[in-house]
């Protein structure tokens, strides 16, 4: 399968973007809040090249399943 080089540069943007995301672990101690704050700008982030890349937004049950899982 053949990706165009404008395609290939975003996959290779939104994969750091994700990796970012789906690192960052709430602590028990904190405040549901403070993690959705936390998550809010990385999300954004991928969301943005997600909308670049396919015309729509990646699901905000995404970042509010994440919110709720203390690690």
């Amino acid at each position: 399968m053949f990706v165009s080089v404008n395609e290939e540069s975003s996959i290779q943007r939104l994969r750091p973007l994700m990796t970012e995301f789906f690192k960052l672990q709430r602590d028990a101690e904190m405040y549901i809040a403070a993690y959705v704050a936390k998550v809010e700008k990385p999300f954004s982030d991928m969301n943005t090249e997600q909308r670049r890349r396919e015309s729509h937004d990646i699901p905000l049950n995404c970042c509010i399943g994440r919110s709720w899982q203390p690690r």
